[in-house]
């Protein structure tokens, strides 16, 4: 699954979606490859009706000779950032929006965790200490749909959102950030169809190398 060109930040508005979304459609038009490849792996008409995740063996120019609606490219954006549905993202958003909204410190702290921020995950954990036990909420369009990561989960660049698979240089800081504000080692998220600790899914990323 592609990623956006350029992803937005938590807090930002769903008219700064609808804007990606009004663009995906105009490069559909166009014939853009980058367009093409994020509906390619991203709509259902394009992917295998039984191995769900795998695009489908077909050309640049069928995909651009499909009609694709306003409802189809606001979906592939949606899944872009790993949301179920455009629903799901409305939701996030909503939340996100709302400044004493928990989601939204938790959605914060797991951008610093994935970005190497050990400054803003400390004013965050020493304003919001509960985050450490926390889960995420976020509604995926993975397998089980809510994958309930805690903040160390997310250093394992694996299970989570597609765009924060990704793990900062620093990551031995932030996990004893983490582990000394009290996050659970052997807390359990649940992802690719099982119950995973960090510690398994980092392994299991490393093994895919």
């Amino acid at each position: 699954m592609t990623t956006p060109a350029i992803c937005l930040p938590v807090d930002a508005p769903l008219a700064s979606y609808e804007q990606q979304a009004d663009a995906l459609l105009s490069g559909h038009q166009r014939g853009e490859a980058e367009a093409l490849e994020s509906l390619r792996n991203n709509l259902s008409q394009f992917r295998g009706p039984v191995i769900t995740w795998k695009p489908l063996p077909i050309s640049d120019e069928e995909i651009r000779s499909t009609p694709v609606t306003l409802e189809d490219v606001r979906l592939a954006i949606a899944r872009q950032y790993s949301f179920r549905d455009w629903a799901a993202l409305e939701t996030l958003i909503a939340e996100c929006a709302r400044t004493d909204s928990p989601v939204r410190h938790f959605e914060f702290a797991a951008d610093a965790i994935i970005g190497g921020n050990t400054a803003s995950l400390g004013e965050i954990l020493s304003a919001h200490s509960e985050l450490v036990h926390a889960r995420s909420t976020r509604m995926t369009w993975q397998n089980p749909p809510l994958h309930a990561a805690t903040l160390l989960h997310y250093l394992s660049a694996n299970g989570v959102e597609n765009h924060r698979q990704r793990s900062p240089a620093n990551a031995d800081v932030i996990a004893r950030q983490l582990l000394d504000a009290g996050a659970e080692v052997d807390a359990l998220a649940s992802m690719y169809g099982g119950e995973y600790t960090t510690l398994s899914m980092l392994v299991q990323r490393l093994a895919r190398r």
